[in-house]
């Protein structure tokens, strides 16, 4: 019996050890998965166009961080992009929402409010929302009707996410995600949904002189991620996108951060 307790002892003492560790470990390399992969790699004088003022420059996914945050702004005032989860009711800038019960041991990110209190000297804050439950749009919508004084841009794959903004909080940006030209398809022939969004946030990839065309024809903001290749955004500056997500600081420190395309009322309301 002494020998049993002994051993019993000896596990628990082990897991007190062990566990947290192993917990650490786990939750950084969880962490570490999600975290903003921002850089800054000097571009080509040769390479450069003569004005970039007219497209806003986003530092991709910069609010998921702190420290990334802080090191966006300090290479630029202009957009800064924050991944948005909901974590037991609060808020938080995270690429993936929380794995279930494992997840907010895991999940150590900041929340919304303390990155939108860093990022005040942002001219302009895009929310990626990466959830579409009535309960999480809910907690957003409140949260930014706490926090009014800030020109704000949502994006999310889902219509029914930005029809809520819509009705609720028309004057925030929506823009709809886009990662396949059939979803680009199913847009540009739906007046329905082009009434309902001031543009799209959309993959580079996807985008050529026919698409762009069509997409300005139908009144729509272009905003393309993720764009880290000088010639690339040579390309889509000639083509006329209006806004461009970058892991690059060098390329947000070149785009015009002060400029916002953005005039927002009313969606495109014509069929």
């Amino acid at each position: 019996m002494p020998f049993v307790l002994v051993a019993l002892l000896s596990l628990v003492t082990l897991a007190l050890i062990v566990v947290p560790r192993f917990a650490d470990r786990a939750a950084r390399a969880y962490q570490m998965r999600q975290l903003p992969l921002l850089f800054y790699q000097d571009l080509e004088p040769a390479g450069l166009l003569g004005d970039y003022s007219s497209v806003l420059g986003v530092a991709h996914n910069s609010g998921n961080s702190m420290v990334a945050l802080k090191r966006a702004l300090d290479h630029q005032d202009g957009a800064i992009e924050i991944d948005v989860v909901s974590d037991q009711g609060v808020l938080r800038a995270a690429h993936r929402p929380p794995v279930r019960y494992i997840g907010r041991f895991l999940l150590r990110s900041p929340t919304l409010e303390d990155v939108w209190e860093e990022a005040s000297g942002a001219s302009l804050v895009k929310l990626d929302l990466k959830e579409s439950s009535p309960l999480f749009v809910r907690r957003v919508l409140d949260f930014l009707d706490a926090h009014p004084q800030r020109t704000v841009a949502v994006s999310s794959p889902y219509i029914a996410v930005l029809e809520a903004f819509q009705h609720e909080r028309p004057q925030t940006i929506r823009m709809l995600s886009i990662r396949t030209q059939p979803r680009l398809d199913q847009l540009l022939t739906s007046p329905d949904e082009l009434r309902t969004v001031h543009g799209v946030t959309i993959h580079h990839s996807l985008l050529d002189a026919q698409r762009m065309d069509a997409l300005h024809d139908a009144g729509l903001l272009i905003a393309a991620w993720t764009v880290n290749d000088l010639d690339r955004l040579n390309e889509l500056v000639e083509l006329g996108v209006h806004a461009v997500t970058t892991d690059n600081l060098a390329i947000t420190e070149l785009l015009g951060g002060d400029w916002l395309p953005w005039e927002v009322g009313d969606a495109n309301t014509e069929d």
